[in-house]
C-alpha cells in the first residue's frame, strides 16, 4: 500500500540521518515513530531509547516510546514513560494516558 511504502520511505530517510548525526536525538525519535508504523515495535523500541539516551528528557520520544508499550501490552513499561513524561508536557502525557487506558489500541 502507498501508506505502507511512504513509512518504509520515511524509515530509511531517518535511518541515513542518524548515521550522517548519530547524535541527533530527534531523528532517532523519528525513526522509532517509522518503525512502529510499520509495527516493527522492538526495532522502534531501541530508536526510542537511543533519543532518549541522548535527550532523557525530549518529550516526543516519551510519548511514542509508551505507546510502543502499550502496543505491545506492557502497560507498566507504558506507565513508566508516562509518570517521566507528565511534568514535561501534559498535553502529550494525556494523549499517551487515554492510548494506554484504551489498552494499546488505536490510531498512532
Amino acid at each position: 500500500s502507498k501508506a505502507k511504502h511512504d513509512w518504509t520511505a520515511a524509515e530509511i530517510a531517518f535511518r541515513q540521518a542518524t548515521v550522517l548525526k548519530p547524535d541527533f536525538h530527534q531523528a532517532w525519535s523519528e525513526l522509532g515513530h517509522a518503525l512502529k508504523r510499520e509495527q516493527r515495535f522492538d526495532d522502534s523500541i531501541r530508536a526510542y531509547q537511543t533519543a532518549l539516551d541522548l535527550k532523557p528528557d525530549y518529550a516526543p520520544a516519551l510519548e511514542y516510546l509508551g505507546e510502543a508499550y502499550a502496543a505491545l501490552g506492557k502497560k507498566a513499561d507504558a506507565e513508566a514513560q508516562l509518570a517521566k513524561l507528565r511534568p514535561l508536557d501534559a498535553k502529550l502525557a494525556d494523549e499517551l494516558a487515554a492510548f494506554i487506558a484504551k489498552g494499546g489500541k488505536g490510531s498512532w
